[in-house]
């Protein structure tokens, strides 16, 4: 005979849940037993100052355990893909529309709009004549132009001297 799928699903955190209960019990009432002496006899005989520095000290190292279990748990942990972007896009300064391309809060140059959407940091290459800028990534070649840029006036054609 086969238990449901439901039983079987939750039997086993039902055992082992009972099983620590059980456990538990008997150990309260050991530690109770034992500890009934001491608060009979030996706890009176301790000073109150000396209990209450005791105490305050006990709450001192649990609180810094508790501290440190916290600050462990943050250090260790994986950030989370929010906090990823977020820090990607942290470390861009203002995009600059009359470009499209940009700016770096560390380093110099433009940088290429399509990459940073793609999570890419790509610094966009001035072609020779200043016209533009180029991606560098394959794939992407995305190229920004320059409105600034004016181009060379032709050369005047040579004088004649008559």
């Amino acid at each position: 005979m086969r238990l449901p799928r439901a039983i079987r699903k939750w039997l086993p955190t039902a055992l082992i849940t009972a099983a620590v209960a059980v456990l538990g019990y008997f150990a309260t009432q050991i530690a109770q037993s034992v500890a009934d002496p001491f608060w009979q006899h030996v706890a009176p005989a301790i000073p109150q100052k000396l209990l209450l520095s005791l105490c305050c000290f006990l709450l001192a190292v649990v609180l810094i355990l508790i501290a440190s279990v916290v600050y462990f748990y943050r250090l260790s942990r994986e950030p989370t893909e929010a906090e990823k972007r977020k820090a990607f896009d942290d470390q861009f300064g203002e995009f600059l529309p009359k470009f499209g391309v940009w700016t770096h809060k560390v380093m110099p140059g433009y940088y290429c709009q399509n990459c940073k959407h793609h999570y890419r940091v790509s610094r966009m290459l001035e072609l020779p004549n200043g016209e533009a800028w180029q991606c560098l990534i394959q794939g992407c070649e995305h190229v920004a132009a320059n409105p600034d840029y004016r181009p060379p006036r032709p050369p005047l054609p040579p004088r004649v001297l008559v």
